[in-house]
C-alpha cells in the first residue's frame, strides 16, 4: 500500500465514526463519517483500477464538490494515481491541454460533464479511458 493510502486508512481508523464529509451542494444535505468516506474511497479504487488505472498514471478530474468527489480524488491516490484537477467550468480547449500536457491516461467527470469530456478526449487523441463519478 502506498503511504498516502496508508494514511487515508489510518484517518479511518482514528475518527471513523466522526463527520469528514458535508455536502450542502443540494436540497437535501449528504454527510458522511470517515468510515463511509474511506468504503467509498475503496469502491472508486477499485472502479479505477478495473478500468485500467496503474500506479503512477495521471488522472483528469472533473467533477463537482459533492461527496462523490473527494471519493474519486482520494481513490485516486489509494491506487498510486497522479491528480491532474480541472476547473469545473473549464472549456474544451482547456480539457484538451490538460488531457494533453499532463499525458493522462483516465478522466473522471461527473455526468453534467461527460459528453465535454468525451469530446475532448477524442480531440486529444490517445487512449484515455472515461470514469464516470458514482451518482
Amino acid at each position: 500500500m502506498n503511504p498516502l493510502a496508508t494514511l487515508i486508512e489510518d484517518a479511518a481508523r482514528r475518527h471513523a465514526d466522526q463527520l469528514a464529509f458535508i455536502d450542502r451542494t443540494t436540497e437535501t444535505r449528504h454527510t458522511a463519517t470517515y468510515s463511509q468516506l474511506l468504503s467509498q474511497v475503496r469502491r472508486s479504487a477499485y472502479r479505477l483500477r478495473k478500468n485500467g488505472l496503474q500506479n503512477q498514471q495521471r488522472v483528469l478530474l472533473a467533477a463537482a464538490n459533492q461527496l462523490d468527489f473527494p471519493a474519486a480524488w482520494l481513490g485516486a491516490i489509494y491506487t498510486g494515481a497522479t491528480i491532474v484537477p480541472a476547473p469545473i467550468l473549464s472549456s474544451m480547449r482547456d480539457l484538451v491541454f490538460r488531457l494533453r500536457h499532463a499525458q493522462c491516461d483516465l478522466a473522471i467527470v461527473d455526468q453534467a460533464r461527460e459528453p465535454l469530456m468525451r469530446e475532448a478526449i477524442a480531440l486529444a487523441g490517445g487512449s484515455i479511458a472515461l470514469v464516470r463519478i458514482e451518482d
